[in-house]
């Protein structure tokens, strides 16, 4: 499902933009863990480019664990920036498929840049520990990150 179709159906978006003084923020926001972790990402590549212009051509299965959430979601989402720079591609569709006890496997899908591919500006180098947080809200989750650009 297309950001846009999602934010649509959705009473709210799945993150936004929050201010920050240096670097990039967001905050996430998801009915379970796992959808969290999902539209955190979405978040995290829309700071850098249009989504709609990125083509789901290639995936990736990853697995991961760690000892809580919070280091489980930083982990999530530097796997996802080491993809980005390692491969040079942009990732458009995440889809976690377990997750337990401070574990996931997903799949991700995107493509390498291309003409057709319109950059945001941002270009997310690492995510950081800075306030990250996971906190229930409103029977879900949200969840605060800050990105180094």
């Amino acid at each position: 499902m297309s950001v846009m179709v999602y934010r649509l159906i959705m009473s709210r978006p799945p993150y936004e933009e929050i201010e920050h003084t240096a670097d990039k923020a967001l905050r996430a926001y998801g009915e379970t863990l796992p959808k969290l972790f999902e539209h955190a990402a979405l978040g995290m590549f829309d700071l850098m480019v249009h989504l709609e212009t990125v083509k789901p051509e290639r995936l990736w299965e990853l697995e991961l664990s760690a000892t809580s959430g919070e280091d489980l979601l930083h982990q999530w989402l530097e796997e996802l920036v080491y993809l980005f720079e390692s491969e040079a591609v942009m990732l458009c569709q995440f889809e976690i498929t377990e997750f337990m006890e401070w574990r996931l496997k997903a799949t991700v899908r995107g493509s390498a840049m291309d003409q057709h591919t319109r950059r945001r500006g941002a270009v997310i180098k690492a995510v950081t520990y800075h306030d990250l947080a996971i906190e229930p809200d409103n029977g879900g989750w949200q969840a605060t990150l800050t990105f180094d650009v």
